[in-house]
């Protein structure tokens, strides 16, 4: 018997990604493709002797805002080997709202147009008619413990309260590059089961290439396939609901350091942020000191396996 899967309404609920380029008119480039009017924040960092100002953790040149998604550029500097200019688009779900499918394809594609392409982050929600039980109020966790829902050790659900009433289900979690949100929707009135995926760096990456070169109306669902095929239930009594919903799937490979140095490399990438905070409190002399003494007492502490990682890599 065929199976009669589930009306949806499929969208991209947060777009962010940062662009190095050696042309200095992308901002008006940007506005151009997303037709919203963005305007020049003029604020300057409290202690900033000049206009610079914070975004994404970074200080930027300019910025343009728009009901809070914010554009910018940091240019290059007009001395030294430096010549590319660093742009980055972070638009929340607001502003995609307002956006088709053409005008983000476009959007990305000028951005991956350019000298390099980084994604940051893609979040995509699909909304379903409510189901009895609603999708939040499944068993997530026993499937994930019966070993029926494979690629997720954790399950967090929360009870909402207050105004905003309703289950929340967290799949995975919040710091990996891919994390599911399970929650009960109402846009203007409509109730509404959504699933919402959460994709950050090589997965993102892989989606926003995807999505520059697709044709328009593959577009939709292929983002649905992208956010069911993150779902991949046994086939079991307890997992027969999911079929109604799952029509198609697209698998993302996560990112693969080739040595196990590699991913202690990454490790110390993703907290640049905090030793950059160290250096600016202590100063460069007590944070090169600091630093030192871990050193050592790192190396009086390496044990046989760190070695044996040191050989594994230089063999590699």
């Amino acid at each position: 018997m065929e199976t009669a899967f589930l009306d949806r309404k499929v969208r991209v609920d947060w777009l962010r990604f940062q662009v190095l380029s050696e042309a200095s008119g992308g901002i008006s480039d940007i506005i151009k493709i997303l037709g919203l009017p963005f305007e020049r924040k003029n604020e300057p960092l409290p202690d900033a002797k000049n206009n610079d100002m914070l975004a994404l953790n970074k200080v930027w040149h300019e910025i343009y805002e728009h009901e809070r998604s914010l554009i910018g550029i940091n240019y290059a500097p007009s001395a030294g080997a430096e010549k590319f200019h660093r742009y980055f688009v972070d638009l929340s779900g607001k502003i995609l709202a307002k956006l088709d499918f053409a005008k983000i394809q476009s959007l990305l594609f000028w951005g991956q147009c350019h000298y390099e392409f980084i994604a940051n982050r893609i979040d995509i929600a699909v909304d379903f008619p409510v189901g009895c039980p609603r999708l939040s109020l499944r068993p997530w966790e026993n499937l994930i413990e019966d070993g029926l829902l494979i690629g997720y050790r954790t399950a967090r659900r929360i009870m909402n309260t207050g105004s905003r009433h309703g289950t929340t289900v967290y799949l995975g979690s919040r710091e990996s590059d891919r994390f599911i949100r399970i929650y009960d929707k109402n846009i203007d009135g409509v109730h509404s089961d959504r699933m919402e995926l959460e994709l950050k760096r090589f997965r993102a990456a892989t989606v926003m290439r995807s999505l520059a070169d697709l044709e328009l109306t593959e577009i939709s669902k292929y983002l649905d396939n992208v956010v069911c095929g993150q779902i991949n239930l046994l086939s079991h009594a307890d997992t027969d609901f999911f079929r109604i919903y799952k029509r198609g799937a697209v698998t993302l490979a996560a990112a693969v350091p080739h040595c196990d140095i590699e991913k202690s490399a990454a490790f110390i990438s993703r907290h640049a942020p905090t030793l950059a905070m160290l250096h600016e409190y202590m100063g460069a002399a007590k944070y090169q000191e600091f630093m030192d003494n871990n050193l050592r007492s790192g190396k009086l502490g390496m044990k046989s396996r760190h070695h044996r990682l040191i050989q594994n890599a230089r063999a590699l």
